[in-house]
């Protein structure tokens, strides 16, 4: 079990797993991908935030995670 779960760990450090499949289910898509802010859970299109958004999100909630999601997906 454990060598198990250590072999899962190993091989999406390796092959960036995560990152994979999120291309994978976005890259025929024809809306933009959107960030859910974390103070106010708005939605807004990665295209429109700027870095310094995304490093401070400031009054939105400064410290919470972004939640990157295709607008049509289920929350």
């Amino acid at each position: 079990m454990v060598l198990g779960l250590v072999a899962v760990l190993a091989v999406d450090y390796v092959f960036n797993l995560r990152s994979t499949i999120v291309f994978l289910a976005f890259r025929d898509s024809r809306q933009p991908l959107e960030v859910r802010l974390g103070g106010s859970g708005s939605w807004k299109p990665v295209s429109a935030l700027t870095v310094a958004r995304w490093i401070a999100p400031g009054a939105e909630g400064r410290g919470q995670r972004h939640h990157l999601a295709h607008p049509g997906a289920a929350a």
